[in-house]
């Protein structure tokens, strides 16, 4: 336990002399969701990279939630669909986004949703592998009114990529993020099913150790994080500001 403590006050006294480098630098170690990377974060750690080339970034690609403690990990970046839980460590609101109901236009052959009675008509595609009961909570923009859907999936997958891929080859009706799915709703690949509803939401979450004196590069690289992604959310449809 002393040395413990004694380990800890050499950590701290590192990073405050750290700090005192006006230029951020050192390796930082980031864990994030595969489709959140491609879609949400690629550019900003892209923009990160070369506005400080000492910089240097591991990434961890999984959609797991990670231990960033015994995991060694200095951000974990992720969306939550649940209360925050109590942590020893700081979770950082900065941004929700928002779902959609999409399908490739061979699971429809040609015939359009109405209501969302109909949903469970077609094959319907699960996140996570070891739950019991399947279903979306669909809320109207225009009345807020709110319906809850069950389903037995056809295909179910621990990984929101997963669920992303099986949409695009046509196994399914799935839920995914509006700004996941953007871009193959605009070329036709896949239909943006009952538009006027919401089918979740989602906040995206930055977690990190409470360290006293924390190094220079990790605060640089939030702020650059939790301000991209806000700027972002005053453009582009997808996200709520909070």
């Amino acid at each position: 336990e002393e040395c413990a403590k004694v380990i800890a006050q050499v950590e701290c006294a590192k990073n405050v002399l750290l700090q005192q480098r006006t230029e951020p630098q050192g390796l930082v170690k980031i864990s994030c969701p595969l489709l959140m990377m491609r879609f949400q974060i690629r550019e900003l750690i892209n923009h990160f990279l070369k506005a400080y080339p000492k910089v240097e970034i591991e990434l961890e690609l999984t959609s797991r939630r990670v231990d960033v403690l015994y995991d060694d990990i200095d951000i974990a970046i992720r969306t939550n669909f649940e209360m925050t839980e109590d942590s020893s460590l700081i979770v950082r609101d900065v941004i929700k986004t928002t779902h959609c109901l999409v399908a490739a236009p061979e699971v429809l052959q040609g015939q359009h949703i109405e209501s969302h009675q109909q949903l469970t008509d077609f094959p319907c595609i699960g996140l996570g592998n070891q739950k019991q009961d399947y279903g979306w909570i669909l809320r109207n923009y225009e009345n807020n009114q709110k319906v809850n859907i069950n389903f037995n999936p056809r295909m179910r997958c621990n990984d929101l990529a997963g669920v992303y891929y099986a949409a695009c080859d046509g196994l399914g009706i799935a839920d995914l993020p509006y700004l996941t799915v953007e871009e193959d709703i605009k070329q036709g690949k896949l239909i943006h099913i009952l538009p006027e509803w919401e089918s979740n939401e989602g906040m995206v979450q930055l977690v990190y150790a409470s360290r006293k004196g924390q190094r220079l590069v990790v605060e640089k690289l939030i702020e650059t994080l939790v301000g991209g992604m806000r700027s972002l959310g005053n453009m582009k449809k997808g996200y709520r500001l909070i």
